[in-house]
């Protein structure tokens, strides 16, 4: 799994993101539905705003006092067992949502505000 790889391309469509207005943005990522063999948009949505908080508590060095690859393994192994997937499943899905730039720029602001909301209800707290 090359999940850094993902937060890079997350950094590259974000960049790209402003080309057209939110509102075409997300209507055109509701019109691409995925092959039965892929996650919808939902669950990978879902995944992949907590893989990328696991990223972030890597990068953040939570895991400091560990074996950082088995922490990180374990994260990904606990979270794909949420969800009742392998990790195969979620690298296709990767490989099939990176593929469809234009329902991912939306999919990715998606999970930034997603992202940011938890952020915000943890500083509530």
């Amino acid at each position: 799994m090359k999940p850094l790889a993902a937060v890079w391309l997350f950094g590259l469509l974000w960049v790209f993101a402003g080309c057209k207005g939110p509102e075409a943005r997300r209507s055109s990522a509701a019109q691409v539905t995925p092959p039965d063999s892929i996650l919808d948009r939902d669950t990978y949505k879902a995944i992949l705003t907590e893989a990328l908080l696991i990223e972030a508590a890597r990068k953040q060095r939570v895991f400091r006092n560990d074996d950082d690859s088995l922490r990180l393994q374990a994260a990904y192994e606990a979270l794909f067992a949420q969800h009742g997937i392998a990790a195969s499943e979620f690298e296709d899905a990767q490989a099939w949502w990176f593929g469809q730039a234009e329902a991912m720029i939306p999919l990715l602001q998606e999970v930034t505000e997603a992202i940011s909301d938890q952020e915000r209800d943890w500083e509530a707290r």
